[in-house]
């Protein structure tokens, strides 16, 4: 999956799409994963659609990676939001992960749980695919850590 990410033959088509609808697609078809886990997201979105030139396949990956690395592991809290100019950041406290692991979180085939007991069974190319595909739609991923705990990714379109 990640060679095919990466290869030049695949690059998306970008046209104008709506940043927002791709975003409230992506958050209800993870609701019953995020409702088993017992989070209940606090959404922040724009009153009307938020245009750009976007694939909205390789868009909806991104977001879906994310959500399922929030699903996985996070400490039962996620806020999503959606700006104007099209940054979305998905925010949720992150027990156990530090700044180091922050920092390698889009390395390939890296997991911070690798030395748990309990695997969420990733591969570790989650977050690598996701950030390869905001790029390959001339956008941006990174991830931050704050205290206490906490982790946020913004991606930018």
């Amino acid at each position: 999956c990640y060679s095919v990410v990466l290869s030049p033959e695949t690059a998306p088509e970008l046209v104008r799409g709506d940043l927002r609808a791709a975003l409230e697609s992506s958050l209800a078809g993870a609701f019953p994963a995020l409702s088993e886990r017992g989070i209940s997201p606090v959404v922040e979105l724009p009153e009307g659609p938020v245009f750009c030139l976007m694939s909205e396949p390789a868009v909806s990956r991104v977001f879906g990676n994310l959500l399922s690395n929030a699903i996985k592991y996070s400490g039962g809290d996620l806020r999503v939001s959606l700006g104007d100019n099209a940054v979305v950041l998905f925010e949720n406290s992150a027990p156990g992960l530090d700044e180091v692991q922050v920092r390698k979180l889009f390395d390939r085939f890296y997991r911070s749980d690798a030395a748990r007991t309990q695997s969420s069974g990733g591969c570790g190319i989650g977050l690598a695919v996701a950030r390869s595909m905001a790029q390959a739609n001339r956008g941006s991923l990174r991830a931050a850590y704050t205290l206490p705990h906490r982790i946020t990714f913004t991606a930018c379109f």
